[in-house]
């Protein structure tokens, strides 16, 4: 090869390489313009296009498409579903002031109290004005109000109810008790996590095999 051809070959490769380096250029802003949440966007519209498709191919093969979907979750899966739906029905805002975290408590301990409005007119209309507690009515009504048996048991019940719940109540722990223990060390458990987030869900059916006995 004379020079003529070595240096006709070098302006080809310093091309390519220019064209390949455009070309990437071109890529990374046109990822940086999208939105931060595009790529879990993306993510979300081809599972449900899968779950479609998947749905299709079941009830066409005669099939019951919700039964064929939960022969694939786990107990472990089924557990935080139902926990994220509880979160989201009443999510915890954390604290923001007494105020609101008193509000939140009222609430969720009257979310199930079902009002009597015949007793609630009757003693409206026999306390009149003083109904309506006020400064004037602050010594007035703690004799004339006579709570009924019924209102004094759901008072017992409620209180038992917050202290069972107290006590099982504990702090948040670093290692799950009911999961299985697949490391050595603090190190090793860390490892297997980050492997875990990368590549549970290409090994999730070889583990559903092997739970079930059914792996080849």
């Amino acid at each position: 090869m004379d020079v003529k051809e070595r240096l006709a070959a070098l302006k080809r490769k310093r091309m390519a390489a220019k064209t390949a380096n455009h070309r990437d250029v071109v890529e990374e802003d046109r990822v940086a313009k999208l939105p931060a949440n595009f790529e879990s966007k993306k993510e979300r519209a081809q599972y449900e296009l899968g779950e479609i498709e998947r749905k299709k191919e079941v009830e066409a093969a005669g099939g019951n498409y919700e039964r064929a979907k939960m022969l694939n979750k786990t107990a472990l899966d089924l557990e935080r579903k139902d926990a994220k739906r509880k979160r989201t029905k009443n999510p915890d805002p954390g604290f923001k002031s007494w105020e609101d975290n008193t509000a939140r408590q009222y609430n969720r301990l009257t979310r199930d109290f079902k009002i009597d409005m015949e007793k609630y007119e009757e003693e409206k209309q026999e306390y009149g004005d003083d109904f309506y507690a006020g400064l004037s009515t602050a010594s007035i009504l703690p004799g004339r109000i006579k709570d009924s048996d019924e209102a004094k048991s759901r008072l017992v019940n409620c209180v038992k109810a917050q202290i069972a719940k107290r006590k099982n109540f504990h702090r948040r722990r670093m290692h799950d008790e009911d999961k299985d223990i697949t490391y050595i060390n603090e190190r090793n458990r860390k490892f297997n996590e980050k492997i875990d987030r990368s590549y549970s869900k290409y090994t999730q059916e070889i583990k559903q095999n092997l739970e079930r006995g059914t792996a080849i």
